[in-house]
């Protein structure tokens, strides 16, 4: 568990923070999601609601903002490509309730728009440009963003950059970046080009859920 605001803690499994938690449950959601109308029997949908609604409460209970943002962009998309547009408006609408419901999960949405907001997380982002400035090409070593992190961003007590892109650039440089971005590019592009082609069937709703789960990180990887 990790203190989020007052007596309130985050979820966080065995990770040390919840936004690594969260970032391992993304994916796999919109997953679920699209292989939810791969088979009609009553016992598999069981399954798979199950599967969805216990993912979906340690989701909500990571407290991660950005994850929340990541999932509904995944899940809306899965919907979307499977022509599911009123379970997509659904999944929003049901989204927004939960969040507006639970006074925990409402207070860490109104907190982004305190007096502080975000400030905290904006000025790690700005410190971390300032790391990149130094080495931008080639970084400074995978893992190193620990470790040069106090000689910029001391006094913000950051380990990490709240940013999955500034991180890799910071620690690897601007080509892993690029390469990175080309490869989850080049795998989404092929995706396209399965669903262009293929029915409604087994593929195509792996092929979706696969997707919209890299969508999902992706989006969860700005924050």
């Amino acid at each position: 568990m990790h203190p989020v605001f007052g007596n309130v803690y985050a979820m966080t499994s065995s990770f040390g923070h919840q936004n690594g938690f969260a970032a391992y449950l993304i994916p796999v959601l919109p997953f679920g999601i699209s292989l939810s109308f791969l088979r009609s029997d009553l016992r598999y949908r069981l399954g798979i609601f199950c599967y969805k609604t216990l993912l979906m409460i340690c989701l909500f209970f990571t407290f991660s903002r950005g994850a929340w943002i990541g999932f509904m962009c995944g899940g809306i998309l899965c919907l979307c490509l499977l022509r599911k547009y009123k379970a997509a408006f659904l999944l929003l609408a049901w989204f927004c309730f939960v969040i507006g419901f639970l006074p925990e999960l409402r207070e860490r949405i109104l907190l982004s728009f305190g007096q502080f907001g975000d400030a905290h997380r904006i000025a790690i982002w700005q410190r971390s440009l300032s790391i990149i400035r130094d080495a931008p090409l080639f970084g400074r070593g995978v893992g190193t963003f620990m470790e040069y992190s106090p000689e910029y961003i001391a006094g913000l007590g950051a380990q990490y950059a709240h940013n999955g892109y500034l991180q890799i650039w910071a620690e690897t440089g601007l080509l892993s970046l690029c390469y990175f971005l080309l490869f989850l590019g080049t795998v989404l592009l092929a995706g396209k080009k399965v669903l262009n082609v293929q029915p409604l069937g087994p593929v195509s709703y792996v092929t979706t859920g696969t997707m919209s789960g890299i969508i999902a990180f992706l989006v969860h990887c700005f924050f």
